[in-house]
């Protein structure tokens, strides 16, 4: 009689080993998603009871958002005139140290006259 040997029980631990790897991983995933899904519904309930104050409503911006559309939103070329008006006035910049803002032509002429000199 030949003696035969099965091969098949030398690698039973290695599939034993990435069994146990598989199933760990499946646990460790599907502690993420059920970690996941709880913070979404949490957030999802807490975002339900949420009310925005009436005051805010109105507004154009709420923090650093833009609220309307761009093509809609005129307040662009508003700034850009209050701010050209701003650089061509005398003012104060801080009046309790006496610092004056001064127009920003007269600025650029006394920088151009002291460069001359």
């Amino acid at each position: 009689m030949s003696d035969v040997h099965n091969e098949p029980e030398a690698d039973a631990p290695a599939v034993r080993k990435a069994i146990i790897a598989v199933a760990i991983a499946f646990v460790v995933f599907a502690i993420g998603v059920t970690a996941f899904v709880s913070l979404l519904r949490h957030d999802q309930r807490v975002l339900a009871g949420a009310t925005v104050p009436a005051e805010m409503l109105d507004r154009a911006e709420i923090g650093i958002v833009n609220q309307r559309l761009f093509d809609v939103d005129a307040r662009t070329p508003l700034r850009l005139e209050a701010e050209r008006r701003r650089l061509g006035e005398w003012g104060w910049a801080d009046k309790k140290s006496g610092l004056i803002r001064e127009p920003i032509d007269v600025a650029i002429q006394q920088i151009i006259d002291e460069a001359k000199q």
